[in-house]
């Protein structure tokens, strides 16, 4: 979690994409973290995530971890590929069309 050599750790990459939103709603969105993944099953991965998040930023961060987090983020993708195809974006199109494309699909 710390990092070790060139990669800064998950917490600090958090806060730096967290940083990164322009946007006043997406900032407002970055308070809350959902743990998903395998990896997040380590031995206090929770705990040590929430401290080392405490120690790098002064907003509060809430941190939430499922039972199932080891298979909800294909859980999360699988319903939002039923439920939202009309807001994926192809390589092809991005490639074409760039940044934009985006702002058409996902607003």
């Amino acid at each position: 979690l710390v990092g070790h050599g060139t990669f800064p750790g998950a917490p600090a990459l958090y806060l730096q994409a967290a940083r990164l939103c322009d946007t006043p709603s997406l900032r407002e969105t970055t308070g809350s973290v959902l743990l998903v993944g395998g990896s997040t099953l380590f031995v206090n991965f929770k705990i040590r995530f929430e401290s080392t998040i405490a120690e790098l930023s002064l907003k509060r961060h809430r941190v939430h971890a499922s039972v199932e987090r080891r298979h909800a983020a294909w859980l999360g993708g699988s319903v939002l590929f039923e439920s939202e195809v009309s807001k994926f974006t192809s390589r092809r199109d991005y490639q074409e069309q760039g940044v934009q494309v985006l702002e058409k699909g996902c607003v």
